[in-house]
């Protein structure tokens, strides 16, 4: 029987913003003296993009034998750390853009001050479910730690804003100016941690064995950096280093196919239940394939 991803992946992006209208009081906090607050976090969030992160989450999770449903506080966490990284990186400060998924950015519809602060209020929330809503829904102690460990990693200066200081401080410099190891250093601090730490989240939740977290880690650690460069190879912009801007069109096409050869390895060796795993990575190879390739 032929998986059928587009489905698959409908259906938990479903799941995903039921649950995040349930763990954030959008209804009950817009009709109080926060209600500014609570409109710009509910337009940073809805519509969302493609859920892809913790869409990975919850196939995590499944890959390992656990209950995608228990997956949710946290697969949810993942999606709100990953929305204020982009309310903030929209901001005139930072990359100045005015469109996010079709629509005005949060900050050309709220205000720069409201804006942040609906960035900062998604990131603090993320681990308020880390930590109070995984208790309730049964999760241990240690696993919560381990979880929050990981996010707060990824998220922070040794992770996601690391990564994102290096690009802020490249604009406008030549690619020539970097060397290829500190492109892909912030690009897998930058893109690459927070989706490695997506699937190996799910798999804390679902209570995987050390080997299989290993696996998912090389799994999330190949598929990030393959994010990244297949976002290059799309959206080439000429202000900050890309891959192809450094190496070429050619050379980067094929780093991508052979980090998501590497993705679908790990996910292969973790068995049947992780075949949306293996398609996920897949999708995002397609997703590369399907873009007209800009020229060298």
């Amino acid at each position: 029987m032929v998986f059928q991803l587009e489905q698959y992946m409908k259906e938990r992006k479903e799941w995903i913003e039921g649950a995040l209208r349930r763990f954030i009081p959008f209804e009950k906090e817009s009709k109080g003296a926060f209600s500014q607050l609570y409109f710009a976090m509910e337009y940073a969030l809805f519509p969302g993009g493609q859920r892809f992160r913790p869409i990975l989450t919850l196939a995590s999770a499944a890959a390992v034998g656990g209950n995608e449903e228990l997956a949710l506080p946290s697969a949810c966490a993942i999606e709100m750390v990953h929305n204020y990284s982009l309310v903030h990186d929209d901001l005139p400060a930072i990359d100045d853009d005015s469109i996010r998924r079709g629509k005005t950015a949060v900050h050309l519809e709220y205000g720069d001050a409201m804006a942040i602060l609906c960035g900062d209020a998604l990131l603090s929330d993320a681990f308020y479910l880390l930590s109070e809503v995984n208790g309730k829904e049964g999760l241990s102690p240690d696993i919560c730690c381990r979880i929050i460990s990981l996010f707060s990693r990824a998220a922070g200066s040794l992770g996601m804003v690391g990564g994102q200081s290096m690009d802020v401080a490249a604009k406008g410099h030549a690619s020539v100016d970097w060397e290829f190891p500190e492109l892909e250093f912030m690009s897998i601090h930058k893109t690459g941690d927070l989706i490695r730490v997506a699937a190996m989240t799910g798999g804390l939740v679902g209570n995987g064995k050390p080997h299989q977290i290993e696996l998912l880690s090389r799994y999330g650690q190949n598929l990030g950096l393959a994010y990244q460069i297949v976002d290059d190879l799309i959206d080439r912009d000429t202000f900050t280093p890309s891959f192809p801007s450094l190496i070429g069109v050619t050379e980067s096409r094929e780093r991508v196919q052979s980090l998501i050869e590497g993705a679908v390895q790990a996910a292969e060796e973790l068995g049947q239940r992780a075949l949306p795993l293996r398609e996920l990575a897949l999708y995002v190879l397609n997703r590369m394939d399907r873009a007209e390739p800009p020229s060298e």
